[in-house]
């Protein structure tokens, strides 16, 4: 009998967990969404959809103030909104125009342009295929418009980590748009 204690002290600790996970992150995991998305209904049900399935895995989620958490909520944003985004055939209809990407510098420009144009999947479809380390980074700071010092304090790493990211980041992205024109 004293299981039923127990669970219900589990389920209070758990929720209590999500609240402050939800509190912490959702802004972050909400402007990936945004920025994968480009609409906010859909982003919002990203977010939500995200953290139903962190509700489900609660229990393995380490300390809420982690990096190692806010790392993976922020790749459970961005994985949710992309399949959101396959869904909805979003991407799958969307191609590329944005000419030779020789000049890693000219990448800002095509990301920033890639986000308001509708042609702009094939960009947004390699910038997906990087490494989320990579990926992630790219779209905090060319999409989302944050600064090297906030990219680096959402995804809890040094400034020089995080322009050392962008710099291979968008080299790797040269070579693959360039493979694909």
């Amino acid at each position: 009998m004293t299981t039923q204690p127990k669970k219900q002290a589990d389920n209070r600790i758990s929720g209590e967990k999500l609240e402050k996970l939800y509190a912490k992150h959702r802004k972050r995991m909400y402007g990936i969404a945004m920025s994968v998305l480009h609409n906010s209904h859909d982003a919002e049900d990203a977010l939500h959809s995200a953290f139903l399935s962190v509700a489900k895995n609660i229990e393995k989620l380490g300390d809420p103030d982690s990096d190692k958490t806010a790392a993976y909520l922020l790749r459970a944003a961005k994985n949710t909104a992309l399949n959101v985004c396959a869904k909805r055939n979003t991407l799958a209809s969307r191609e590329v125009s944005v000419g030779s990407h020789s000049d890693v510098c000219d990448i800002s420009d095509a990301l920033a342009d890639a986000t308001e144009k509708p042609q702009s999947g094939s960009l947004l479809n390699c910038m997906e295929s990087l490494p989320d380390k990579y990926s992630i980074a790219l779209e905090l700071h060319f999409i989302e418009k944050y600064t090297i010092a906030q990219t680096a304090e959402i995804l809890g790493e040094n400034v020089s980590t995080v322009k050392q990211r962008l710099v291979r980041g968008k080299k790797m992205l040269a070579l693959r748009l360039e493979e694909n024109n």
